[in-house]
């Protein structure tokens, strides 16, 4: 039998102790095996799209927990030997996987950079003209639209349970990490998604420490709306951090962070430093 690993792991709040919900570890469960077993069979039979677990061409395992954080060691088993089985079968399903994710969260960056990777790993399979790659990309956005309820389940304890959801080796380049900026763009409606990480320079007009939460102002923004902020820096809880100065001292700071875009319209920053 031939087996790809994909851990999953769940860092930070309660997963730091070793444990998770487990009506919250349940759904999210769930939506991550329908995810890995419908993008593996896609990957190990070349392009096929089916939705019933019974007709895959795979099986997805979970293995005993790890002690550290909250890691479920997870395995997909190819039930039949395949002949287009090789080093990129990983990288399909990696692939496939990343994108899924990308598209349910709006982030259409991201979405260019991987259908991109995406073809490259395709041709890697092996000898295929254009016409089948065009064909099997396609697939994958009926994959990704169909699979958005999984998406939704499997992302459900970020940011309650744990603070980020990550699918595959850690070691990983590929491996697909979701946090919360990312939770919130999947669980919003069709009209919101999430952008890169970019620097922003803002003024912290509110703060809130037991929360990691405040409000700023753009300093390019003439309007003076105030935008909402969650800070996910260890550094924001030390005294007299960035933010606190900003906010004290009424200072411009230069904050990187991911942005919630809804109705074309900046919603939220989600903070993880400042320069």
């Amino acid at each position: 039998m031939e087996v790809v690993d994909f851990p999953v792991t769940y860092d930070g709040r309660d997963a730091e102790m070793h444990k998770i919900d487990l009506y919250a570890l349940g759904g999210s469960i769930q939506g991550v095996a329908r995810i890995l077993a419908v993008s593996a069979h896609f990957a190990v039979t070349g392009g096929e799209y089916a939705k019933q677990f019974g007709t895959h061409q795979v099986k997805v395992y979970a293995q005993e927990p790890a002690a550290k954080c909250f890691e479920l060691g997870t395995v997909i088993e190819f039930v039949k030997q395949q002949q287009i089985l090789s080093g990129a079968i990983g990288a399909v399903i990696t692939g496939v996987v990343s994108y899924v994710i990308s598209k349910a969260s709006g982030n259409r960056e991201e979405m260019k950079l991987l259908s991109e990777r995406l073809e490259q790993a395709i041709k890697e399979l092996g000898n295929r003209d254009q016409k089948v790659i065009d064909r099997m990309l396609s697939t994958i956005e009926k994959m990704a639209d169909s699979l958005r309820p999984a998406v939704r389940s499997a992302v459900e304890p970020v940011g309650v349970e744990c603070d980020t959801l990550t699918i595959g080796r850690k070691t990983d380049p590929c491996r697909v990490v979701i946090d919360k900026a990312t939770r919130d763009a999947i669980l919003a409606d069709d009209t919101s998604r999430i952008t890169q990480l970019n620097r922003w320079e803002v003024v912290f007009t509110e703060l809130d420490r037991e929360s990691s939460t405040g409000k700023v102002r753009l300093v390019s923004d003439d309007s003076n709306v105030r935008i909402r902020a969650e800070v996910n820096d260890p550094t924001f809880m030390l005294p007299d951090n960035k933010y606190l100065q900003s906010y004290a001292r009424e200072l411009p700071v230069i904050v990187i962070a991911k942005a919630l875009i809804k109705d074309g319209e900046l919603d939220r920053l989600y903070v993880s430093d400042a320069e």
